[in-house]
């Protein structure tokens, strides 16, 4: 699990690697979206297909949801 501050953009970003694999669980310690305003997720998880965001979701459903994802 990953412990620090992740910015969620609309913009796409650029893969480190060309073998990223299909699916990424990224779990900080908060997750601040666009929206709602002021809004600020503890204890979430993002999923991240390719390039772009799946799925914001708590970190508990998002390991039942994605089981092979890389962590």
């Amino acid at each position: 699990a990953s412990a620090g501050l992740f910015f969620c953009t609309t913009m796409p970003f650029t893969p480190v690697c060309n073998n990223m694999p299909a699916t990424i669980l990224i779990e900080p310690r908060w997750v601040i979206p666009m929206e709602p305003a002021a809004a600020v997720l503890e204890a979430h998880a993002v999923a991240v297909e390719g390039r772009h965001i799946a799925a914001v979701l708590p970190v508990n459903e998002a390991v039942k949801r994605y089981p092979d994802a890389e962590r």
